[in-house]
């Protein structure tokens, strides 16, 4: 707080690069550096305690003055609170004495130019910066959207750091040179109800000064007019899940939630979605409206008429109540334009392009039609027509009252119990109910979640894949013939699950402890995140840390529980291949023959004893050799299936012993594709996809390991 002869600390700024910035900002701030917050007092000017240095300025305005009304002070009070709504600065009232005044002075000054109704100092040393002095122009009680109120938010932005938008060194376009966009421009005769609030650019330039006021409507905030208010307004809004409503509106508007942008709300482009302000969703009036969506997860509810909704990125849900409404989804690229869903309550509806799902929510019979992309359509409580159209598609019945009996090998109407009369066709994959389903796939590939409840799950031809979350859920895989039935898979999130007749694979999805047992297939089961307890039963199963979230260290040599790293503590039994994570991990094979799959990941593999098939994926991976009794010759030898010496592969063969007759452990030499030399103990050559090694004195090799593919290798390939 200064004195009368005094001033308040401020600091120079620079420009920004934004001209919409630059064009606004004096030079100067209150306070510290560039961004940083500033708490203001301000006050009024007093007849009885105010005081001026004689020598205040050139018209010395303190010589002519008047109190301003208490109307007025509380229209100034106002106005900086939809300053500091905005920016970082407090500002907070006192009282002018002689010896303190208000950072922020407000006074009536009565020699007020005719052509001028106010005018204000601009932050800086002398003890005028931050004065605002009113003329008796100003009426006694501004009220917002006047020009009075007008007047005094465009001096107070002076009065903390902004200039015209006309003046030098950065002027404003005079396209933006208008009240839209600030309220230091002088362009706003046109507009018969005035701005209320700093505008487009006044925000982003006293941000700029000073940070955003990141406290300002952080809850999820509705905002909405009274049916036939005025609006002229910039919004800020610092977070929550909020929404422009124009429900009560009496006539159609256009509300665009793009940062930057104007809305029409009862007058052309008068609202504004301030730069960084996020504004998730949308509801327009009784007539026709154009909404559009900006880059979030947006709900567009255009209301009764013949609305045009738009999208962009972010999964936006739209509400389609009128034969005219029409939705547009703008983002065609998959994984941008997120996963879009319209909720129509007509009696028949088909999805546009790049829209993805659509929720049927008429009481009566509907149909529902889906379009080239892979579409989810839930069902309606009434006569469903439903057709997916291209694409691997839906239908799913998660919204249904009552259990549903419904099938993808029929085409025909079915009664479905929990909905109605149903005809289902061009499906590929079908969801139940939070009841006791029985749902029954057809010959394609089929992914069938019954939900909630104990559901019965019924595949046939295709590979297939079956939701379980309940304890009394039952999958009945109906074909047995392989190559024909496909190859199953159960996501199972129960704490244990065992594959029933033909399902192959089993993925376990409960991130606590939980077991999966095989059945007498070849089956695949990928471990959870928790402490896993697996067990591949009859056949050549494989243990799987596909989805593992970091390195895994699993061996199949021991049956006891092991510390996984990328899993929890898992117990492997009856497996014997075993597949790793994307990390880098270390596998280690069994005494029979083993097929180990590193993954991603610079892999250690150890295939152990057994006719083993390493492939390390991509990565620099090492394969380990440790004994003579894990190798063998010809038919018996190990496979590498993937040795890339471009990606730094590496055969570790350094714990073997190169002269069997020393006890000693001594290294080998490579000898390139040349015989091996007699009475030279050590040697390994390459030929013909095969790495061979001798560790005694004759010419014969005692070990093979083949690389498949591999036509050369080098001494810079080997650990030995």
């Amino acid at each position: 707080m200064p004195t009368p002869t005094g001033s308040t600390v401020n600091s120079p700024v620079p420009l920004s690069g934004s001209l919409a910035i630059d064009s606004l900002v004096c030079g100067t701030k209150w306070g510290g550096p560039l961004g940083t917050s500033v708490e203001l007092s301000y006050s009024f000017l007093s007849f009885e305690n105010s005081y001026y240095v004689t020598s205040y300025s050139d018209n010395n305005e303190y010589q002519n003055v008047f109190e301003l009304t208490a109307n007025q002070q509380v229209a100034a009070t106002k106005a900086l609170g939809a300053w500091a709504a905005v920016a970082n600065i407090k500002f907070a009232l006192t009282f002018d004495s002689f010896s303190n005044t208000g950072d922020l002075r407000f006074g009536g000054y009565a020699d007020m130019p005719e052509d001028s109704f106010a005018f204000a100092y601009l932050p800086g040393d002398a003890p005028r910066s931050g004065d605002i002095w009113i003329g008796p122009g100003i009426s006694d009680n501004p009220t917002a959207g006047t020009l009075n109120y007008r007047t005094l938010l465009h001096e107070i932005g002076h009065a903390i750091g902004l200039k015209h938008p006309f003046e030098s060194p950065s002027v404003l376009p005079e396209a933006y040179d208008d009240a839209r966009y600030t309220v230091m421009s002088y362009n706003h005769l046109t507009y018969s109800f005035k701005p209320t609030t700093p505008m487009l650019f006044d925000i982003a330039a006293i941000q700029y000064l000073y940070g955003a006021n990141m406290q300002w409507h952080t809850g999820n905030d509705v905002y909405q007019w009274g049916a036939s208010q005025q609006i002229f307004e910039t919004i800020w809004d610092a977070g929550g899940v909020d929404t422009l409503s124009a429900a009560n509106r009496t006539q159609a508007v256009s509300l665009n939630l793009n940062p930057g942008t104007f809305s029409s709300i009862g007058a052309v482009a008068n609202m504004a979605i301030a730069f960084g302000a996020q504004i998730e969703n949308a509801t327009g009036s009784a007539y026709a409206d154009t909404l559009t969506g900006n880059a979030l997860a947006n709900v567009l509810n255009g209301g009764a008429g013949a609305d045009r909704l738009i999208g962009g990125n972010g999964s936006d849900i739209y509400y389609v109540d009128n034969a005219g409404d029409v939705v547009s989804e703008t983002n065609a690229v998959v994984g941008v334009g997120g996963t879009d869903t319209v909720y129509s309550s007509l009696a028949t509806y088909s999805l546009g392009a790049n829209l993805e799902n659509l929720r049927l929510l008429a009481g009566g019979a509907a149909s529902g039609t889906g379009n080239a992309l892979n579409n989810q359509i839930f069902a309606g409580a009434g006569n469903n027509g439903l057709n997916g159209g291209a694409g691997s598609d839906t239908v799913s019945y998660a919204y249904a009252g009552r259990a549903v009996i419904a099938s993808l090998a029929t085409t025909a109407a079915q009664a479905t119990g929990g909905s109605g009369s149903d005809t289902l066709l061009n499906f590929e994959n079908l969801t139940g109910s939070a009841y006791n389903d029985r749902l029954t796939g057809n010959a394609l590939v089929n992914v069938i979640n019954g939900g909630g409840g104990a559901d019965a799950m019924i595949g046939g031809n295709g590979s297939d894949i079956y939701y379980v979350d309940n304890a009394g859920d039952v999958v009945s895989e109906t074909n047995a013939v392989v190559g024909v039935g496909g190859t199953d898979t159960v996501y199972s999130s129960l704490a244990t699950y065992s594959l029933g007749a033909n399902l192959e694979s089993l993925r376990l999805l409960a991130g606590g402890a939980a077991s999966g047992t095989g059945n007498a297939l070849n089956n695949q089961i990928f471990a959870g995140a928790g402490n896993n307890g697996l067990n591949g039963g009859a056949g050549s199963d494989t243990a799987s840390y596909a989805y593992a979230g970091r390195a895994v260290i699993a061996s199949l040599a021991t049956t006891v529980a092991q510390a996984t790293g990328g899993s929890g503590r898992d117990t492997l039994l009856n497996f014997e291949n075993l597949t790793g994570s994307n990390y880098n991990d270390t596998l280690t094979g069994s005494a029979v023959a083993n097929t180990l799959n590193g993954g991603a990941g610079n892999d250690l593999l150890i295939g152990g004893l057994g006719v083993d098939r390493l492939n390390g994926g991509t990565g620099a991976d090492r394969f380990d050799f440790n004994a003579l009794t894990e190798m063998g010759l010809a038919a018996l030898r190990d496979v590498i299936g993937d040795f890339k010496t471009s990606e730094g592969d590496k055969l570790d063969l350094s714990t073997l012993d190169g002269n069997a007759a020393t006890a000693a452990n001594e290294a080998f030499s490579f000898i390139g594709s040349a015989a091996f030399a007699s009475n030279v103990t050590g040697q390994l050559r390459f030929a013909g996809n095969v790495l061979y090694g001798s560790t005694d004195a004759d010419t014969a090799a005692e070990f093979e390991i083949q690389l498949a593919g591999v036509t050369t290798l080098s001494v810079a390939d080997l650990i030995a």
